[in-house]
């Protein structure tokens, strides 16, 4: 994947170790709150100080912040769960597989999916039928009128609402977050099918039982 993406001109994956080191930054610094030891907290010191629950820890992001996420995931032990939406995954998940549940939420045709198998926990995939990349964003509800402006080849927007888009994600994401991080029962998860205002999603769930092996990297983004 390093060579493909340094022969098209894309020099992106220097750049997953540097969000990467955000994204520790953020937990140490949540850690030295919770601990009241933190020099930089605006206010009384102690106000958080042993309120944050930080051994249900999950991370998420989407596009770049997704695939970071499952970066953290893999080289931090304090992520106990995470979710990538509909971010290109870079970083070290063929080579470790992820130790952690993980979510990854996609768009229509999005064939990232199978480079997180070899997981040893749990794998969700939910596809959104009618999207593409920007409907995750919230361009999809600030300015819906992008889903009839179409470059050639580039749809900035799907064709499916992005009110119907924000209730997949928001009830998705809770329901992964609280079975994983809180051990909460979350029948979205195990139902055949999803119930009828989320039928534009469609979820595959890999059991370390049944996940296959990782697959060699993808010869280029789908």
């Amino acid at each position: 994947m390093e060579e493909y993406f340094a022969q098209v001109g894309v020099y992106v994956l220097p750049s997953t170790d540097v969000w990467y080191d955000d994204t520790r930054f953020l937990i140490d610094r949540l850690t030295a709150i919770d601990a009241g030891t933190d020099q930089e907290t605006v206010g009384t010191r102690d106000r958080f100080a042993g309120r944050l629950d930080l051994e249900r820890l999950g991370v998420a992001g989407m596009s770049f912040g997704g695939s970071t996420a499952g970066v953290t995931c893999i080289r931090d032990r304090r992520c106990k769960a995470g979710v990538n939406i509909d971010g290109w995954q870079f970083g070290q998940i063929l080579d470790h597989p992820l130790q952690v549940p993980f979510l990854f939420m996609s768009r229509e045709g999005n064939g990232q999916f199978p480079v997180f198998f070899g997981s040893s926990a749990d794998l969700l995939h939910v596809e959104v039928r009618g999207t593409t990349h920007g409907s995750f964003a919230d361009l999809a509800i600030a300015m819906p009128f992008f889903r009839w402006i179409a470059l050639p080849n580039l749809a900035l927007l799907g064709t499916t609402d992005g009110a119907i888009i924000e209730r997949v994600m928001s009830r998705y994401l809770l329901a992964f977050f609280q079975r994983y991080l809180l051990d909460v029962p979350q029948a979205l998860l195990d139902a055949p099918s999803p119930p009828d205002d989320l039928r534009d999603a469609t979820l595959t769930v890999v059991r370390p039982s049944t996940a296959r092996p990782a697959p060699n990297a993808p010869s280029g983004p789908s």
